[in-house]
């Protein structure tokens, strides 16, 4: 019971109104529910600790089981190395704006488009004989970056002759001297080169008579 004191002016007529959404109670009444409230959380949050821990022994089991390992290797992952095996089927292509330099890297468009006039172009795939002017004892390089054919005739008296390994050589006598007839591939980005070194006899003589390149 809840004793309330109140002073009035005009006792004569007093009217009490209950306000139901005002609810009054002792001091002592609040602190038991408080205390009966606290022992109810504290059971639930052992209750719910025990079954959290329970569940998380399980999820832990599970992650170190191999058969975890077999599940996420089904998954291609982005910012870790992966092997990956079987086929993967991909809705929308992956995109890269890196440029591929290995052989077992793949390729976006752009590098494709710059390739393909290399890896699709053979010899005589875009080019032509071209008279060129080459002399003796100097090396050149092809730096077109497709392989060319070389071509030359060159006459030799007095001078032994050599040239690097991409040539064959035919040795045709000619008078007093002889005439050398060779013909090379040349690999990209590879030198080569057509020697003579003064040997015997009077009146030497070398001349290149032609030298022509598929390029």
């Amino acid at each position: 019971m809840i004793k309330i004191v109140m002073e009035l002016s005009n006792a004569e007529e007093v009217i009490l109104k209950l306000d139901p959404s005002v609810i009054m109670a002792s001091r002592d009444y609040v602190d038991a529910i408080k205390v009966e409230l606290n022992l109810k959380i504290d059971a639930l949050t052992q209750k719910y600790d025990a079954e959290f821990k329970k569940v998380w022994n399980e999820l832990s089991k599970y992650l170190l089981e191999s058969k975890f390992n077999t599940e996420i290797a089904k998954y291609v992952t982005l910012t870790t190395d992966q092997n990956i095996n079987g086929i993967k089927n991909f809705t929308k292509l992956p995109t890269s704006n890196l440029q591929a330099s290995k052989d077992e890297e793949f390729v976006n468009l752009s590098t494709l488009k710059k390739q393909v006039p290399n890896l699709a172009g053979g010899l005589g795939v875009n080019q032509t004989w071209q008279n060129v002017s080459r002399n003796f004892n100097v090396t050149y390089t092809n730096n077109t970056n497709k392989p060319i054919v070389a071509i030359f005739e060159a006459f030799l008296k007095g001078y032994n002759f050599s040239c690097s390994t991409q040539f064959l050589i035919i040795c045709e006598p000619s008078g007093d001297g002889a005439k050398y007839y060779g013909i090379g591939i040349i690999p990209p980005n590879e030198q080569y080169r057509i020697s003579s070194e003064r040997g015997s006899g009077l009146y030497p003589s070398i001349s290149i008579n032609y030298f022509k390149e598929l390029r």
